[in-house]
């Protein structure tokens, strides 16, 4: 009979049945306790008629019973379907349907989202005193190795998830390969921090029980405050220890922050292996490990894919002298594993050093994909190499061998690209462009464009032409995928092109000839006056001798707030009409613009508040302008704030109309509580403001405070107690300057190649619009001549001064309560004495986040992102105190 690993954990279970198998918060289970659990539960599955060969699922999150569930259907002879609560409700259905799943295990009371779905649910808790009745005991079942142990999902090309098939033999071999390279030893604590979705929790839960290791499970919550979690390692005396880079980059951030004294003792720990996976690695993270915080842990950057259960290649870099020019190596292959790098066409091997497709063979490959014939032959074949005898996985990753025989990682070369620094999968916008009407093929390229580089071009072959509406497919794209998966250019075409085997010719349509213009592409609609005028300026602004009267003026051209400053000063001289510079947050193409300017009277009726996103059933978040007055600067940023939370801003007084600008930080805040309680009348409150923002958001909320109001978050980003700043002579100015374009630079370091290009336009554009504005000013003051366009710079210069001056010199007053305090790695000098940061002074609590940009970065993509992670986290948890939200 076959044996499976669970044969290594009744081992320990017989051998050391007292030692501590797994540990949750103040919860433990000693092996023999672990074991007994198991064939309660196991027997209790099989009264309910599971059996070997079936799917079982597991919606749930880390946990002594999700542990206890996994080893109980193992021990039946069945096979276990991960289901991570926190995935949309669509998603999981589609996985459910597809495994065709017998039943579900669950802990909480998530399975009442499914009440529509034909599937019982066994809630562990609840049936508690049932399955403590069953027999601690539990007889064998035969099994076969190439039964299924797990089926695990992962994104798909094609839009839809894919079940990786991971049989008994698979999982056994990968358990007694991986203490090869990942030494274990008997003394060893091990912290399990992954989902249960991710191919990396097999490796955390398996390899530790079957080394009759300690496991002790991490708390969500803990695992994204860094303070937390190392507080969790010490204290729990934690020696193992996996990283996804990303990660271990926000707690390197976190912990630079800390003082030195304290952060020693945090870091006086047992840890004496810090293993790197799921993401490149970049150099800077291991040199700053062993540089700054001197610590002597291991440090192994392994690689692997949930095809191959988890792991390929490994790399010790503890000793290494790293290359800090490029991305550390993946190193070399693990015992019994065979690496291969092929042309991908002819799958004969590259020339060393050369470029190819990483291919894998070992006895950990999956069995394929879970029905799903066609892909599992097209991915997993028998290896040519070694006449058939093996199975050899095309990974889809791109890879060569440096000279000293590691493996070098060199991205994907498949469908998935960057934009704007951020990875696309062109088969999910593909799949979402042929859910639209009277398309009957599609194919997403990139191309690159002089000024735009990286762009998105979506060729679609028709079932009618005469039928197709692009413009309508581009809004319904638009409203399926986010901005940056949206194409820049819809091409229709007869039909695609095809290589002879009848493939889509990709590499012919990334090189087919599209007119620039096709940006800004001509459209057959009659325009309106107020439409043609529209588009004169626009043309004139964005340089462009085609624009749609569709085309979003931020999406699709590029503009900014500084853009939009000129054009509504442009708007005003042709058509006499004195229009908010906020309205284009809803109204941003001309279409609706001219709609706004047909039904606008000439009554100029200004408000200081700003609807972003009225949207949402949620208590509104209030965000104050920065020194520039306006708050066009959050747009990116509340793009991705949860969507049942609506978004108002406010900017300045004297920006849009010539009513006087306010002067002090007080007579602001009391302004903007007057229009703050149009919209809500009572608490509690959600405010936060960038820069000088912050200052205004922490007097609002003070005010508020003593009206009776609860402020239950208030976020200051990038803001600092600007009046304990001491004055700046010309050499700090002169320095300032230049560490502006030192940070510009490193924030422009962290990206992409192609974000890297996005950044550089946009700062490029930003220096460009804000030098107009001083001219305009300098221009006016000496020759007096006056103009709508020079006025409204000088206007928007005037508010910038005042504001500086009121924010510099506002003494902050005691807050009662929490400041959440957003800040860059790094500081500009002139902000970095210790008394311009916020502490126990001002306010009765500081929660202090280190995003992983440098100044002026964080509301610029892809930083942004981070950002909002950060606010929508912090949100949540004063929404639901209970509840852990994951980013």
């Amino acid at each position: 009979m076959y044996k499976n690993h669970l044969e290594y954990f009744d081992k320990f279970c017989k051998d050391k049945p007292k030692n501590i198998a797994l540990k949750f918060h103040d919860k433990t289970l000693t092996y023999s306790e672990l074991y007994e659990k198991v064939n309660q539960l196991a027997n209790y599955l099989i009264r309910k008629g599971a059996t070997r060969g079936h799917l079982i699922g597991i919606l749930a999150e880390r946990s002594l019973h999700t542990i206890i569930s996994m080893l109980a259907i193992h021990r039946i002879g069945a096979a276990y379907v991960p289901l991570d609560p926190t995935y949309p409700k669509d998603r999981l259905k589609l996985m459910i349907e597809d495994s065709g799943i017998y039943f579900i295990i669950t802990t909480d009371h998530t399975s009442e989202i499914f009440s529509d779905l034909k599937i019982e649910f066994i809630h562990l808790e609840k049936l508690h005193s049932i399955i403590e009745k069953e027999d601690i005991e539990f007889d064998p079942v035969d099994i076969e190795p190439y039964d299924l142990a797990y089926v695990m999902y992962t994104s798909g090309s094609t839009g839809r998830p894919k079940g990786v098939m991971i049989t008994y033999s698979n999982l056994r071999s990968f358990i007694e390969l991986v203490p090869k390279v990942l030494t274990m030893r008997d003394d060893d604590i091990y912290l399990f921090t992954a989902s249960i979705t991710y191919a990396l929790s097999v490796r955390q839960i398996f390899v530790p029980i079957s080394q009759g290791v300690k496991l002790v499970i991490a708390d969500s919550s803990v695992i994204q405050d860094p303070i937390d979690l190392f507080k969790l390692i010490r204290n729990e005396k934690i020696t193992l220890v996996d990283f996804v880079p990303s990660h271990w980059r926000s707690c390197i951030v976190k912990l630079k922050t800390m003082n030195p004294e304290e952060r020693d003792k945090l870091l006086n720990n047992n840890l004496r292996r810090i293993v790197t996976v799921g993401e490149p690695l970049l150099p800077d993270l291991p040199s700053e490990w062993k540089n700054i915080f001197k610590h002597p842990a291991q440090i192994v950057n392994i690689f692997g894919q949930t095809e191959t259960t988890g792991l390929i290649s490994s790399n010790d870099i503890t000793d290494m002298k790293i290359d800090t020019s490029k991305v550390v190596s993946i190193g070399k292959p693990i015992p019994e594993t065979k690496i291969y790098i092929l042309k991908p066409e002819s799958l004969s091997q590259v020339e060393y050093g050369e470029e190819g497709e990483l291919c894998v063979s070992n006895s950990c490959i999956a069995k394929g994909y879970l029905n799903n014939p066609e892909l599992t032959a097209s991915k997993i074949i028998p290896n040519p190499f070694d006449h058939g005898l093996t199975q050899l996985y095309r990974t889809g990753d791109l890879a060569k061998f440096s000279s000293d025989g590691n493996i070098e990682y060199l991205g994907r070369i498949d469908q998935q690209v960057k934009i704007r620094g951020m990875r696309v999968e062109l088969g999910e916008i593909e799949s979402a462009i042929l859910k639209a009407d009277h398309v009957k093929d599609v194919a997403v390229v990139t191309q690159t464009r002089e000024k735009y580089g990286n762009i998105l071009i979506a060729f679609l072959a028709v079932k009618n032409e005469e039928e197709i509406k692009l413009d309508e497919i581009k809004q319904y794209i638009k409203s399926k995928l986010p901005p940056h998966m949206v194409p820049a250019l819809f091409v229709t075409l007869k039909e695609l092109p095809r290589t002879p085997n009848g493939k889509i010719d990709r590499k012919a349509l990334m090189e087919y000839k599209v007119n620039t213009n096709g940006l800004g592409s001509v459209e057959n609609k009659i325009m309106t006056d107020t439409e043609q005028k529209l588009l004169k300026i626009w043309k004139k602004l964005f340089k462009r001798s085609s624009i749609k009267t569709t085309d979003n003026f931020f999406d699709d051209l590029g503009g900014d707030s500084l853009l939009a400053v000129i054009l509504f000063s442009e708007i005003e001289k042709d058509f006499g009409k004195n229009l908010a510079i906020s309205s284009l947050y809803n109204s941003p193409t001309i279409e609706k613009l001219s709609q706004l300017l047909d039904r606008h009277s000439d009554k100029k009726d200004f408000r200081c508040l700003v609807p972003i996103r009225t949207g949402g059933k949620g208590m509104p978040l209030f965000i104050v302008h920065g020194a520039g007055g306006n708050v066009l600067i959050y747009r990116d940023l509340s793009k991705y704030i949860m969507e049942n939370i609506p978004i108002y801003g406010l900017q300045s007084y004297g920006l849009e109309t010539d009513c006087e600008p306010l002067t002090t930080i007080e007579e602001m805040a009391k302004a903007y509580i007057e229009e703050i309680k149009k919209v809500q009348a009572n608490g509690p409150y959600f405010l936060c403001g960038y820069c000088m923002g912050g200052t205004v958001a922490l007097e609002i909320a003070i005010e508020l405070r003593k009206m009776g109001n609860e402020v239950l978050f208030l976020a200051l980003l990038e803001t600092y107690n600007w009046s304990e700043l001491p004055s700046r002579s010309v050499f700090d100015k002169m320095k300032f300057l230049i560490e502006k374009f030192v940070y510009h630079f490193k924030n422009f370091n962290l990206l992409s190649n192609d974000g890297k290009w996005a950044f550089l336009r946009i700062k490029t554009y930003d220096l460009k619009k804000r030098t107009r504005i001083w001219l305009g000013k300098f221009i006016s003051t000496l020759t007096q001549i006056e103009s709508r366009q020079a006025n409204s710079m000088i206007r928007q210069a005037k508010i910038w001064k005042l504001n500086d001056k009121a924010c510099f010199a506002y003494r902050a007053k005691y807050y009662d309560g929490k400041i959440t305090v957003i800040l860059p790695q790094k500081r500009y000098s002139v902000h970095s004495v210790p008394e311009a940061m916020w502490n126990k002074n001002y306010a009765e609590e500081i929660d202090l986040i280190i995003l992983p940009c440098y100044p002026a970065g964080m509301l610029v993509e892809p930083f942004v992102q981070e950002l909002a992670k950060v606010i929508n986290k912090n949100i949540s948890k004063v929404i639901h105190p209970k509840v852990s939200i994951k980013n």
